[in-house]
């Protein structure tokens, strides 16, 4: 079973185990959205220990195998060693002391796995097999996307625009909550048209104060 969410990783400390390919990917992702990684191995990729050059203080490394007192202020592991039998027991290390861990040797016995992403028109698409074909479904979602009609995707955008415009910008909750319902229950261009009018009239007679 799986249950999907967005995590924000932001100022969270991040344990990867192992230094190969996949160990290098997971440290840049992590990194971009703002975590604080920590890698543990004997040896990295050149392209991993490069990522220091650029994130400096976000990255540091720990030359030495796995060793249990490593979980410690972890809030979050991935075991990427090429040891699957390995994987396996960091894993259960952790599940033994609360901590979510990515066993990378094995979608199935991991507490969270990467999805597949793709970004487009300021909307962000995500696709899992969980952990059965990664990259496979990587090339179908990209597929999918480039199939989604251009005009769809810039008025799903402005959809979310104007959700996020109300949610911030209407007082009233009874309001705010009869203009969410209002916009939810519709997808025509033409509603998503009227509300930006709306909100663009509001900005003239602000400014006109």
């Amino acid at each position: 079973m799986a249950y999907g969410v967005i995590l924000n990783v932001e100022n969270m400390a991040a344990l990867i185990i192992g230094g190969g390919s996949v160990a290098t990917r997971k440290a840049g992702s992590l990194l971009r959205e703002g975590a604080r990684v920590r890698v543990l191995a004997p040896a990295c990729t050149r392209e991993l220990q490069a990522l220091e050059g650029i994130y400096g203080e976000g990255l540091d490394f720990i030359w030495d195998e796995y060793r249990i007192e490593y979980l410690k202020e972890a809030d979050l592991v991935i075991a990427a060693t090429s040891d699957p039998i390995l994987n396996g027991k960091i894993h259960e290390d952790c599940r033994e002391r609360r901590i979510w861990c990515n066993n990378v040797s094995d979608g199935q016995a991991s507490d969270f796995s990467n999805m597949s992403s793709v970004e487009r028109s300021g909307l962000f698409f995500f696709a899992s097999s969980k952990g059965g074909s990664p990259g496979q479904t990587g090339e179908l979602l990209k597929e999918l996307v480039e199939a989604l009609d251009e005009e769809r995707l810039i008025g799903l955008e402005t959809y979310a625009k104007i959700r996020r415009r109300i949610r911030e910008e209407v007082d009233s909750p009874k309001d705010r909550s009869k203009m969410l319902k209002e916009l939810s229950e519709t997808a025509t261009a033409g509603l998503n048209h009227r509300f930006s009018v709306a909100l663009e009239g509001e900005d003239h007679d602000h400014k006109g104060r």
